[in-house]
């Protein structure tokens, strides 16, 4: 019989291998070594023998490491006289599970090996080749080895392409769900909403500047065609519902700057309507409290306000008698009282249209025009206050329009970079400094300007921001298209890899006056003014490129 067969060769194995005996439940036929050729592994087996069933216990050596992997399973004559051995083995460390399945011949005690890993092979008896390691078992494709669950089974690779990743993050308010990524985060859609509409006889939105209270909803100063500075507080993060605007006082020029300040509550500055810069502070989110005071009483033009390191409001403006670029730094958080100085007056008209950001050195760094060469120009304050120490560059000097409506901030690499205006042909060009200083080296230029939308008048207004990617993301005005235009840099100095593309491009005429600012969920909140209706817009990017 195929039984006595396998038995009586199983005894004569046991000769050579070591000699059979009783088992606790059974006989033990023998005990054999087999190599998973072509791999380095060996398996050890005792068969034992429970009436017409051939029980297999023992291990893998793993190559000859310190631990071995147990072993166990059954054997099975075949009809056509072969015997069939199928064990399972569970590696260690780590727990992954294999099954192996082996064909023999009674003739030669070998044969061949098939596993659920993919790996096949001869199953030599007593065999001592050279070999690597037999590779662990793993998912290949979208296969789940058996009894794997967990991401350690899964073959490199396969997340974010087979296997989806898991799914981390939500849509804010008003946004929809439009798919997952490769890495698990959510991509939504954008949402664009009109936050304080207009009315026939008054626009707003005017210059409106944007920044992200602690709570993560957006508050907004802009100003309407009766020059009356506003303040918009949104009613969630995605300004889709419950947006409420008030009038704080008349204004002096179309232009204001908002900051969150060190207690949390919005800080404005702007020109007065009887001349001066004036700041005010608000007592609450609304700034339904608030409190005002003219800080210098000349000058003010083209304001742009920061926080500085130590917790007080900072603000460069434009001073028209002289035609230099001055720097007023509040005593307080509510800026009760200040000090002005001038931080820029060479013989050039310099200053209009500043913008601001504190450096990682805790010191102001002001981009700004010089109106008399057309250039775009840098000041690195020497202090806090800008009083001392200063330095001043024409960054980007050719025979053209250049430099115009700035926005300044520093990139992950710590150095500053800012967007800005070719008045030739309206392309967004952007300025990436040195160092700290934006000065020029021993050899080489104060900076680099790239064209990251060579769009003809596609670069107008921008506002720019570091991304939590780490990567400048700028919103710009199309006027082509009369459109809200975006673009993600794809590196820190945005000389390639630049992606745009239209947010709200609607029936209306929109996107003018952008503020971009990132929100408490990583994604771009844009404040923009709709020219066809005359309203405040706010547009709420879905994804963190806004692509």
């Amino acid at each position: 019989m195929r039984i006595e067969r396998w038995a009586l060769a199983g005894v004569a194995l046991g000769v050579m291998l070591g000699a059979p005996g009783l088992g606790a439940q059974g006989t033990v036929v023998g005990t054999f070594r087999w190599q998973l050729q072509p791999f380095c592994n060996a398996v050890t087996v005792t068969v034992t023998q429970q009436g017409a069933v051939y029980t297999l216990d023992g291990f893998d050596d793993q190559c000859g490491q310190p631990v071995r992997a147990p072993l166990v399973g059954l054997a099975t004559p075949n009809p056509d006289g072969s015997i069939g051995l199928g064990f399972h083995i569970v590696t260690v460390p780590g727990g992954r599970s294999v099954h192996v399945d082996a064909r023999i011949s009674l003739a030669t005690a070998s044969g061949t090996w098939t596993d659920s890993a993919g790996n096949a092979g001869t199953f030599a008896l007593g065999g001592t080749a050279a070999g690597s390691p037999r590779p662990l078992p793993t998912i290949p494709g979208a296969q789940i080895a058996p009894g794997s669950i967990t991401a350690s089974q899964l073959a490199p690779g396969v997340i974010g392409t087979v296997a989806q990743a898991r799914v981390t993050g939500i849509c804010a308010n008003g946004q929809a769900l439009r798919g997952i990524n490769p890495d698990g985060s959510v991509a939504c859609t954008d949402v664009v909403s009109t936050v304080d509409p207009g009315l026939s006889t008054t626009f707003r939105g005017f210059s409106s500047s944007l920044a992200v209270a602690p709570d993560g909803v957006p508050v907004i100063s802009h100003t309407d065609t009766a020059l009356n500075l506003r303040l918009t507080r949104c009613g969630n993060p995605a300004c889709s519902s419950g947006n409420s605007t008030r009038t704080l006082e008349p204004i002096g020029q179309p232009v204001s700057s908002l900051a969150i300040g060190s207690d949390g509550l919005p800080v404005v500055a702007f020109k007065a309507a009887g001349g001066g810069l004036r700041v005010i502070h608000c007592g609450n989110l609304s700034c339904s409290s608030r409190s005002g005071t003219t800080v210098a009483p000349d000058g003010g033009d083209d304001p742009a306000l920061a926080i500085g390191a130590d917790g007080l409001a900072v603000i460069s403006h434009y001073h028209p008698p002289t035609q230099s670029l001055r720097v007023t730094r509040c005593n307080d958080v509510a800026c009760t009282s200040a000090a002005t100085v001038t931080a820029d007056d060479p013989a050039n008209d310099v200053g209009r249209q500043s913008t601001i950001a504190i450096g990682t050195d805790g010191l102001p760094a002001i981009a700004h025009r010089d109106t008399t060469a057309d250039a775009l120009r840098v000041t690195h304050c020497g202090t806090v206050s800008c009083g001392s120490g200063n330095v001043s560059t024409n960054v980007y000097d050719v025979p053209e329009n250049v430099g115009l409506a700035p926005s300044i901030v520093i990139g992950r690499d710590g150095v500053p970079l800012i967007s800005h205006l070719d008045g030739t042909n309206g392309r967004l060009l952007v300025t990436h400094c040195r160092n700290l200083l934006c000065a020029p080296g021993p050899t080489l230029s104060a900076a680099t300007t790239v064209a990251v939308d060579p769009g003809a008048d596609a670069g107008v207004n921008s506002s720019a921001a570091i991304g939590i990617d780490g990567l400048p993301i700028i919103a710009h005005f199309d006027v082509d298209a009369f459109a809200l235009r975006v673009t993600h840099c794809g590196n820190v100095t945005c000389s390639a890899g630049n992606a745009s593309t239209l947010v709200d491009a609607p029936v209306n005429s929109v996107g003018a006056d952008p503020s971009l600012a990132i929100g408490a969920d990583g994604f771009p909140v844009i404040s923009h003014r709709d020219l066809s209706a005359g309203a405040l817009k706010v547009a709420k990017c879905g994804t963190v490129t806004c692509q």
